[in-house]
This record gives C-alpha cells, structure tokens and sequence, in this order.
C-alpha cells in the first residue's frame, strides 16, 4: 500500500511540475530563458560523474554497503541517501552494476523486524530470476 501511495505521489508532483512548464513556455517572452535554463540543467545533468558500487563490507561513497548478495533480508544490500529519489536512483545502480542488462519484472516494499525493504524481482541476462533485497531504512519516507 505504501508503494501505491509512494508511486501517486511522485506522478501527481510530476504532473504538476510538466502544467507549471508548459503554462511558463506559452508566455511568449519566457520560452528564451526556459530553453536557456533546460540546456544548463541538460549540461549539468549529463557532466555529472557517476560511481558504480563496490563490493565491500563499508559503505562506499556512492552510499551503498555491499557486504552482503542481498538475497534475503539478513545479507540485503544498505542503501544510504538523504531522500527516496536518491536512494531509489542508488538501487537501480547497484543492480546495474551488478546485474548488466537485468530486467525488472516486479518491485515490492516489505517489512521484515521493523524495517523497511525494497524487494527487486529481476531477470539477468542468461534468464536466471532472482529476488534481491535492499534495505532502505536511510531514506524510507523522506521526501
């Protein structure tokens, strides 16, 4: 359930974040200074360096503690972010980094001793399914 309303939140902010856009685009003497703004986000966006996850028993600095497979609730692999978009963004690195080319067939959220889990449901590439779990307490409803 918690899920449900995580996802609803996120599209009705996105949704109103593209009104709040496309209402500033249609003022004639805005459209220079958006595309002015987009572009630097775009740049910025793009030169920004990524860091893949390591294996290790310590938290790297992408935040995330792997010493563990994450293939149960007692070895799952720690996410460390300040929010859920960026640690819902450090989930999906670790599996890339991980699991090259996996697919996702089922996200989950579930409790487990009082504490809150991602569970991914992938497909790697030689067709293998795996459920791994990530611990989320860090950044669980901080928005």
């Amino acid at each position: 359930m918690k899920n449900k309303i995580r996802i609803l939140f996120f599209y009705l902010l996105c949704n109103g974040v593209m009104r709040c856009i496309l209402q500033i685009i249609n003022q004639p003497s805005m459209k220079k200074y958006v595309l002015i703004v987009s572009l630097a986000v775009f740049f910025c966006a793009c030169s920004a360096s990524k860091k893949t996850a390591l294996n290790s028993s310590e938290t790297t600095t992408t935040g995330i503690a792997s010493a563990a497979d994450g293939f149960s609730y007692k070895t799952a692999i720690i996410i460390k972010a300040k929010n859920e978009t960026t640690g819902i963004a450090k989930e999906y690195e670790w599996l890339k980094a991980n699991y090259p080319g996996y697919s996702l067939i089922k996200q989950s959220l579930k409790e487990n001793s009082k504490k809150m889990y991602d569970v991914m449901q992938i497909k790697t590439v030689d067709g293998t399914e795996k459920e791994i779990y990530f611990d989320i307490n860090s950044f669980f409803g901080k928005f």
